[in-house]
């Protein structure tokens, strides 16, 4: 090999082309103009996004101001009222209605309904009562109710406090206040003792209770000031009757059962011994109602009651089914079914120990009668007899009127046998309709 030509090839240099450096770099300069534009647009891109969120954000900030402001603006649409189905006081109650639904939702969830709305007694001066009336709260549908816990009292006012401050989203809502008034009672005529039941006018010595009958209802607590016994010669009996802490008054307050002391009535007892009998037989007696008991409105009655009656000796006889006489229907017809017991009975007893059954022991709902000084029971049915069988099902605890049932007799002498005693609890006897 030449030695010349290799010194020759290693002393060559490399040959430079000055348009193609010129192109590349020119080609540069315009890569990073472009990569500069295309930020720049991004940049301005991304901002204008920023901004057009800043300003949607503020804009439902805006849009919730103006919602909290409809909510605390929201008392002047609400209302409080008195409503129910009664004039009298009661079943009535305070509903607030016009909420919104944001607010009935917190309503809902609220444990502290009390503190949302109360309700106070006004003064005849017109200032409210500083302890709150009670009762409970509840949220409808569409509104919160107030239900007293004692039925508002006639004729009263009362001041209803809506305190919508204390809810959610409230703001400056301010308390809002009405003022009630409860509607007087309707008139009515005065209250009298419609019947005693005994209605017998002789009784036996041994009468265990009088039910007594009023046209209107009575106040409690007053029975045993405002009855009194006494002789034919005017003298009144020292505590004939058993006096209870709790009267003894029907739901609807019309009729009052008044005991006579049964330490007064079994023979063999201290109190007996001690005071005599309550009722002696041969004597004459007068039960005396007062004239100024006071009704649930606090009027007397217009009259004083009396029911003079003669007392016989004890009736220590058990009734019994068997010596009872049927008078039984036709069928197609709702003619009465009437049995006569051969004694008198007791009377709030024959309203409710007596019921008829058909064939499938299935009730028959019909209408209960007793008279002649009820020894006379007569049921007649709010349909026509069907022809076939029935039962008249009877509780072996009906009484006469000194307490002796068909269960067992009132006095029981621990040292004879006694008979004829029941054992199961009610008992059927059947008829026939033909």
């Amino acid at each position: 090999m030449d030695v010349r030509r290799t010194s020759r090839l290693r002393e060559t240099r490399p040959i430079r082309r000055p348009g193609l450096s010129r192109f590349f770099s020119a080609a540069r300069e315009q890569i990073v103009k472009k990569v500069q534009v295309s930020l720049s647009r991004r940049v301005v891109a991304l901002f204008c996004a920023i901004v057009v969120l800043h300003n949607v954000v503020m804009h439902n900030v805006a849009l919730d101001n103006v919602a909290s402001a409809v909510s605390a603006a929201a008392p002047s649409s609400v209302s409080i009222k008195l409503v129910g189905k009664s004039a009298a006081g009661e079943q009535l109650r305070i509903d607030v209605l016009g909420f919104t639904s944001a607010q009935l939702d917190q309503l809902r969830k609220s444990q502290q309904l009390a503190d949302v709305l109360s309700v106070y007694v006004l003064a005849e001066d017109g200032k409210p009562s500083t302890t709150p009336v009670f009762g409970s709260r509840r949220v409808a549908a569409d509104r919160l109710t107030f239900e007293p816990r004692f039925a508002f009292v006639p004729d009263a006012s009362y001041l209803a406090r809506l305190s919508l401050n204390q809810l959610k989203g409230g703001g400056a809502a301010e308390t809002i206040e009405a003022r009630l008034h409860v509607p007087p009672l309707p008139p009515r005529a005065q209250g009298l003792v419609t019947q005693v039941y005994p209605t017998a006018s002789v009784l036996p010595e041994n009468t265990l209770k009088f039910y007594v009958h009023f046209s209107v209802p009575m106040s409690r607590g007053e029975a045993y000031r405002r009855i009194r016994l006494v002789k034919a010669s005017g003298e009144r009996i020292d505590f004939p009757f058993l006096e209870l802490d709790e009267e003894l008054w029907d739901p609807s307050g019309t009729r009052f059962t008044l005991f006579f002391d049964p330490g007064r009535i079994k023979r063999g007892l201290k109190p007996r011994e001690q005071f005599g009998p309550a009722l002696e037989a041969g004597a004459g007696y007068t039960l005396i109602i007062d004239r100024h008991w006071p009704d649930d409105r606090g009027n007397s009655l217009a009259a004083t009651f009396r029911k003079p009656f003669r007392v016989i000796e004890p009736d220590d006889i058990q009734p019994d089914s068997k010596n009872w006489n049927w008078q039984v229907p036709t069928r197609g017809t709702t003619d009465p079914l009437t049995i006569t017991f051969g004694e008198p009975l007791d009377h709030g007893m024959l309203q409710r120990v007596l019921v008829v059954l058909d064939a499938a022991d299935a009730l028959v709902p019909g209408n209960v009668t007793a008279f002649k000084n009820e020894s006379v029971w007569s049921f007649r049915p709010q349909e026509p007899w069907h022809n076939g069988e029935y039962y008249l099902s009877v509780d072996t605890a009906l009484e006469d009127r000194a307490g002796n049932s068909l269960g067992r007799p009132f006095e029981v002498d621990m040292f004879r046998k006694v008979e004829n005693v029941v054992i199961q609890k009610r008992v059927k006897l059947p008829f026939q309709v033909k």
